[in-house]
Protein backbone atom coordinates (compact mmCIF):
# COMPACT_ATOMS: atom_id res chain seq x y z
CA UNK A 1 0.00 0.00 0.00
CA UNK A 2 1.10 3.35 -0.73
CA UNK A 3 2.20 5.54 2.28
CA UNK A 4 -0.07 8.16 1.43
CA UNK A 5 -2.97 5.78 1.27
CA UNK A 6 -2.55 4.72 4.22
CA UNK A 7 -1.78 7.73 6.49
CA UNK A 8 -4.74 9.60 4.36
CA UNK A 9 -7.53 7.72 3.68
CA UNK A 10 -10.08 10.55 4.25
CA UNK A 11 -8.85 12.09 1.51
CA UNK A 12 -8.31 9.54 -0.74
CA UNK A 13 -12.11 9.43 -2.30
CA UNK A 14 -11.07 13.64 -2.76
CA UNK A 15 -8.34 12.67 -4.67
CA UNK A 16 -9.48 10.35 -6.84
CA UNK A 17 -12.32 12.47 -7.45
CA UNK A 18 -10.02 15.67 -8.38
CA UNK A 19 -7.74 13.46 -10.71
CA UNK A 20 -10.58 12.20 -12.19
CA UNK A 21 -11.31 16.08 -13.40
CA UNK A 22 -8.19 17.23 -14.31
CA UNK A 23 -7.57 14.07 -16.95
CA UNK A 24 -11.06 15.17 -17.90
CA UNK A 25 -10.14 18.50 -18.89
CA UNK A 26 -7.16 16.59 -21.13
CA UNK A 27 -9.00 13.54 -22.19
CA UNK A 28 -11.99 12.30 -24.25
CA UNK A 29 -14.44 10.41 -21.86
CA UNK A 30 -13.74 7.59 -23.98
CA UNK A 31 -10.18 7.65 -23.69
CA UNK A 32 -10.73 8.23 -19.46
CA UNK A 33 -9.91 4.63 -17.83
CA UNK A 34 -9.54 3.11 -14.22
CA UNK A 35 -6.19 2.77 -14.33
CA UNK A 36 -5.16 5.91 -16.01
CA UNK A 37 -7.11 7.56 -13.07
CA UNK A 38 -5.58 5.76 -10.17
CA UNK A 39 -2.36 6.67 -12.21
CA UNK A 40 -3.02 10.53 -11.92
CA UNK A 41 -4.49 9.50 -7.93
CA UNK A 42 -1.44 7.81 -7.44
CA UNK A 43 -3.24 4.67 -6.07
CA UNK A 44 -4.55 1.23 -6.80
CA UNK A 45 -7.40 -0.08 -8.35
CA UNK A 46 -8.43 -1.55 -5.25
CA UNK A 47 -8.52 2.07 -3.73
CA UNK A 48 -10.59 2.96 -6.47
CA UNK A 49 -12.83 -0.10 -6.26
CA UNK A 50 -13.45 0.41 -2.03
CA UNK A 51 -14.82 3.83 -2.81
CA UNK A 52 -16.42 3.52 -6.48
CA UNK A 53 -18.27 0.76 -8.30
CA UNK A 54 -16.64 1.68 -11.69
CA UNK A 55 -16.15 4.88 -14.01
CA UNK A 56 -19.91 5.66 -14.05
CA UNK A 57 -20.29 6.14 -10.47
CA UNK A 58 -17.13 8.15 -10.37
CA UNK A 59 -18.97 10.35 -12.91
CA UNK A 60 -22.06 10.31 -10.96
CA UNK A 61 -19.93 11.15 -7.78
CA UNK A 62 -18.35 14.63 -9.88
CA UNK A 63 -21.45 15.58 -11.13
CA UNK A 64 -23.29 15.11 -7.40
CA UNK A 65 -20.16 16.35 -5.37
CA UNK A 66 -20.53 18.08 -2.48
CA UNK A 67 -24.40 17.22 -2.97
CA UNK A 68 -24.31 13.27 -2.58
CA UNK A 69 -24.92 13.55 1.22
CA UNK A 70 -27.83 14.66 2.09
CA UNK A 71 -28.09 18.88 2.11
CA UNK A 72 -29.65 19.43 5.56
CA UNK A 73 -30.78 23.15 4.62
CA UNK A 74 -32.03 22.09 1.56
CA UNK A 75 -34.21 18.90 3.15
CA UNK A 76 -34.97 21.35 5.94
CA UNK A 77 -36.54 23.98 3.36
CA UNK A 78 -38.71 21.11 1.78
CA UNK A 79 -40.74 20.37 5.03
CA UNK A 80 -42.52 23.91 4.57
CA UNK A 81 -43.62 23.10 0.82
CA UNK A 82 -46.65 21.04 -0.18
CA UNK A 83 -46.03 17.36 -1.36
CA UNK A 84 -46.18 18.46 -5.05
CA UNK A 85 -43.52 21.42 -4.45
CA UNK A 86 -41.16 19.27 -2.94
CA UNK A 87 -41.23 16.93 -5.92
CA UNK A 88 -40.39 19.68 -8.39
CA UNK A 89 -37.72 20.68 -5.89
CA UNK A 90 -36.28 17.78 -5.73
CA UNK A 91 -36.01 17.62 -10.02
CA UNK A 92 -34.74 21.10 -10.18
CA UNK A 93 -31.96 20.47 -7.31
CA UNK A 94 -30.48 17.68 -9.66
CA UNK A 95 -31.31 18.38 -12.95
CA UNK A 96 -29.19 22.08 -12.19
CA UNK A 97 -26.22 19.92 -11.34
CA UNK A 98 -26.28 17.44 -14.30
CA UNK A 99 -26.97 20.66 -16.91
CA UNK A 100 -23.34 22.30 -15.31
CA UNK A 101 -21.45 19.44 -16.46
CA UNK A 102 -19.33 18.71 -18.79
CA UNK A 103 -21.93 18.35 -22.45
CA UNK A 104 -19.79 15.33 -23.44
CA UNK A 105 -19.12 13.35 -20.67
CA UNK A 106 -22.94 13.74 -20.06
CA UNK A 107 -23.72 12.33 -23.80
CA UNK A 108 -21.25 9.37 -22.75
CA UNK A 109 -23.08 9.00 -19.33
CA UNK A 110 -26.37 8.99 -21.12
CA UNK A 111 -25.76 6.38 -23.62
CA UNK A 112 -28.45 3.94 -24.45
CA UNK A 113 -25.84 1.58 -23.78
CA UNK A 114 -25.33 2.92 -19.82
CA UNK A 115 -27.67 1.42 -17.64
CA UNK A 116 -26.11 3.12 -14.79
CA UNK A 117 -28.66 6.05 -14.71
CA UNK A 118 -31.90 4.01 -14.70
CA UNK A 119 -34.12 3.65 -11.64
CA UNK A 120 -33.06 0.19 -10.66
CA UNK A 121 -30.11 2.14 -9.86
CA UNK A 122 -30.88 4.73 -8.54
CA UNK A 123 -32.74 3.31 -5.82
CA UNK A 124 -29.88 0.89 -5.19
CA UNK A 125 -27.28 3.71 -5.76
CA UNK A 126 -25.88 5.15 -2.23
CA UNK A 127 -25.27 8.42 -3.64
CA UNK A 128 -28.50 8.28 -5.32
CA UNK A 129 -30.47 6.71 -2.63
CA UNK A 130 -31.38 9.59 -0.10
CA UNK A 131 -33.14 11.79 -3.04
CA UNK A 132 -35.60 8.36 -4.62
CA UNK A 133 -36.42 8.30 -0.69
CA UNK A 134 -37.18 11.89 -0.32
CA UNK A 135 -39.31 11.46 -3.62
CA UNK A 136 -41.23 8.64 -2.30
CA UNK A 137 -41.45 9.93 1.14
CA UNK A 138 -43.14 13.27 -0.51
CA UNK A 139 -45.53 11.27 -2.84
CA UNK A 140 -46.74 9.02 0.62
CA UNK A 141 -47.34 12.49 2.06
CA UNK A 142 -49.58 13.41 -1.10
CA UNK A 143 -51.12 10.02 -0.21
CA UNK A 144 -51.99 10.40 2.67
CA UNK A 145 -53.34 14.60 2.64
CA UNK A 146 -55.57 12.91 0.09
CA UNK A 147 -54.43 14.45 -3.06
CA UNK A 148 -54.46 11.88 -5.48
CA UNK A 149 -57.33 11.00 -7.46
CA UNK A 150 -57.12 7.62 -8.21
CA UNK A 151 -55.27 4.77 -6.08
CA UNK A 152 -51.17 4.73 -7.68
CA UNK A 153 -48.49 2.61 -6.65
CA UNK A 154 -45.19 4.49 -5.49
CA UNK A 155 -42.82 2.72 -7.87
CA UNK A 156 -44.70 3.80 -10.86
CA UNK A 157 -44.88 6.98 -10.19
CA UNK A 158 -41.13 7.13 -9.36
CA UNK A 159 -40.60 5.36 -12.70
CA UNK A 160 -42.73 7.83 -14.55
CA UNK A 161 -40.92 11.01 -13.22
CA UNK A 162 -37.44 8.99 -14.22
CA UNK A 163 -39.18 8.83 -17.81
CA UNK A 164 -40.08 12.20 -17.58
CA UNK A 165 -36.55 13.51 -15.85
CA UNK A 166 -33.57 11.71 -18.02
CA UNK A 167 -35.96 11.51 -21.47
CA UNK A 168 -35.96 15.40 -21.48
CA UNK A 169 -32.23 15.30 -19.66
CA UNK A 170 -30.93 13.52 -23.17
CA UNK A 171 -32.98 15.16 -25.49
CA UNK A 172 -31.34 18.19 -23.78
CA UNK A 173 -27.94 16.63 -24.45
CA UNK A 174 -28.72 15.76 -28.10
CA UNK A 175 -29.50 19.30 -28.44
CA UNK A 176 -26.23 21.06 -27.24
CA UNK A 177 -27.83 22.22 -24.06
CA UNK A 178 -29.04 25.21 -26.46
CA UNK A 179 -32.01 26.12 -24.19
CA UNK A 180 -32.58 26.06 -20.59
CA UNK A 181 -33.67 22.72 -19.51
CA UNK A 182 -34.91 23.18 -15.53
CA UNK A 183 -37.90 25.35 -16.35
CA UNK A 184 -39.42 23.22 -18.81
CA UNK A 185 -38.63 20.16 -16.72
CA UNK A 186 -40.78 21.46 -13.66
CA UNK A 187 -43.41 22.29 -15.93
CA UNK A 188 -43.65 18.66 -17.57
CA UNK A 189 -43.08 17.21 -14.82
CA UNK A 190 -45.77 19.99 -13.05
CA UNK A 191 -48.11 18.60 -15.63
CA UNK A 192 -47.64 14.91 -15.14
CA UNK A 193 -48.30 15.50 -11.64
CA UNK A 194 -51.75 17.30 -11.96
CA UNK A 195 -53.03 14.62 -13.83
CA UNK A 196 -52.96 12.72 -11.12
CA UNK A 197 -54.40 15.06 -8.91
CA UNK A 198 -57.41 16.86 -7.36
CA UNK A 199 -57.76 20.05 -8.78
CA UNK A 200 -57.85 22.23 -5.48
CA UNK A 201 -54.08 20.61 -4.80
CA UNK A 202 -52.74 21.03 -8.23
CA UNK A 203 -49.53 23.24 -9.02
Amino acid sequence: MLQHEKNEPIGMEERILSAAMDLLQKKDYTALTIRTICKEANCSTATFYHYFKNKEDLLIALILHDHSEQPDQFLKDLSNLTPLEAIVALCTYTIERFTSFDLDVLAHLLSPLNTALSYRFMKNSSRLHWIVDELKEQLHRAEITGMFLIPYQVDDMLRDIDVIYFGYLFHWVLSNGDYELAPLMREMIVRHLNTFIKPEYQL
